[in-house]
């Protein structure tokens, strides 16, 4: 099926209404399976599925319908054998990375991605023995030379936050496979989906934090790993169950019914970013773009040829004036909201140095392109001509700002 029509039907759970006077009634949307445990019918069975979770449900904190379907889905749209639901992006992160390393293992890491992912990796892992090397991915070279005996996983952020950087995620797998035992995780959570698929290009494990552009309407906090059977079920068996990082049924009732709208929820959102990117390339207050949607991009040739039917929603940006200029536009936007968060149906403002990357030190910053001056929108599905005078109200300010000092 095409991509619609697989986010409307794919792993649908059209479940029988037990007692209904009407024989043969099924519910349209999946039902919420609100439960913590399940009742089975005999001891043998109980073994059984205690053995083999994936054939049953025994406990939620295992698996349950709803995660189910979304796990379902999920594999048939990112072209994988299986998939896996928890409760947070993070957690998906947390499970993928640690399921593929072990103590005095390495892990080669971009140079740019999400703050607490850098957490993971610099602050907790090196704590259990595990060794990292930050490189800049969009030349696989360093990649390459980056690799070690000892080295177990790559992990790269495409495009990566807050800059919005492209790696090729087909040239980086060609690499990887020249060596043994390297497992390729690749977070998609910006693209979605809908414009990317790591996994045809090569990826071992894909990651998203389903509470963005999948859940969509910033009411739910989940993750999605997806990849071949034998490591989600590795990652499933012992990390879910024993790190407790279940996603409950609710959650996963809801990703799944924002997921049908992720079509055309995308489609708006690109459209939308790429007017919005054009508009502030043009500003005279603004030293730089971060949009991989512009040819001006540094990386907008891998994008382009990566990623299809768009650019995705989120942007950067350099305000000329620092920290100063940033507090003034983000405290007078009216229809962005300031929160940190993204991938929604309504616009969102931040400060990456202070929100998303606020645990990374300032040279650590400064060294991956996160300056003091840097804002990060992420395009919703406003009329994007009130996105755009929203941003011109508020940076009109600054001009105002600067005409006063020079008085």
């Amino acid at each position: 099926m095409g991509m619609n029509t697989d986010l409307l039907h794919a792993a649908q759970k059209h479940a029988e209404v037990e007692g209904s006077y009407k024989p043969g009634a099924m519910t349209h949307v999946s039902p919420i399976y609100q439960t913590s445990t399940y009742i089975l019918k005999d001891f043998d069975t109980a073994v059984h599925l205690n053995q083999n979770v994936d054939e049953g449900f025994v406990y939620t904190r295992f698996g349950g319908p709803n995660a189910d379907e979304l796990e379902k889905r999920m594999a048939i749209l990112e072209e994988g054998d299986a998939g896996l639901a928890v409760a947070s992006g993070m957690g998906a992160i947390s499970i993928a990375v640690m399921s593929s390393l072990k103590a005095g293992d390495h892990a080669v890491i971009g140079d740019v991605i999400y703050g607490c992912s850098y957490t993971l990796f610099a602050q907790v892992l090196n704590n259990y023995g595990i060794e990292i090397t930050r490189v800049d991915t969009t030349d696989p070279q360093n990649i390459k030379d980056a690799i070690q005996e000892n080295t177990k996983v790559v992990y790269v952020e495409t495009p990566a936050n807050p800059t919005l950087k492209i790696s090729d995620i087909a040239a980086i797998a060609d690499i990887k496979n020249q060596h043994e035992n390297i497992t390729l995780i690749v977070d998609s959570t910006f693209a979605s989906p809908y414009l990317q698929k790591p996994l045809t290009l090569g990826a071992d494990l894909v990651v998203h934090s389903a509470t963005k552009f999948l859940a969509g309407h910033g009411s739910v906090t989940a993750g999605v790993i997806v990849g071949d059977k034998a490591r989600i079920d590795r990652c499933r068996m012992p990390y879910l169950q024993t790190l407790g990082q279940v996603i409950d049924p609710f959650g996963a009732w809801q990703v799944t019914q924002g997921m049908k709208t992720l079509g055309v929820r995308m489609e708006k959102t690109c459209t939308n970013a790429m007017q919005v990117a054009e508009y502030l390339e043009k500003h005279p207050m603004i030293t730089n773009v971060y949009y991989p949607g512009l040819e001006s991009h540094p990386t907008h040739h891998i994008a382009k040829k990566q990623m299809n039917g768009g650019f995705g929603g989120l942007m950067s940006f350099d305000l000329d004036g620092g920290m100063d200029s940033v507090r003034t536009v983000m405290n007078n936007m009216k229809v962005f909201s300031l929160a940190t968060s993204l991938g929604n149906v309504d616009s969102l403002i931040q400060h990456s140095p202070s929100m998303s990357h606020f645990d990374m030190s300032p040279e650590e910053r400064e060294a991956s392109s996160i300056y003091d001056g840097q804002i990060r929108i992420s395009v919703g599905i406003e009329d994007v001509e009130d996105l755009i005078h929203d941003l011109e109200q508020s940076l009109a300010l600054l001009t105002k700002e600067e005409s006063n000092v020079k008085a």
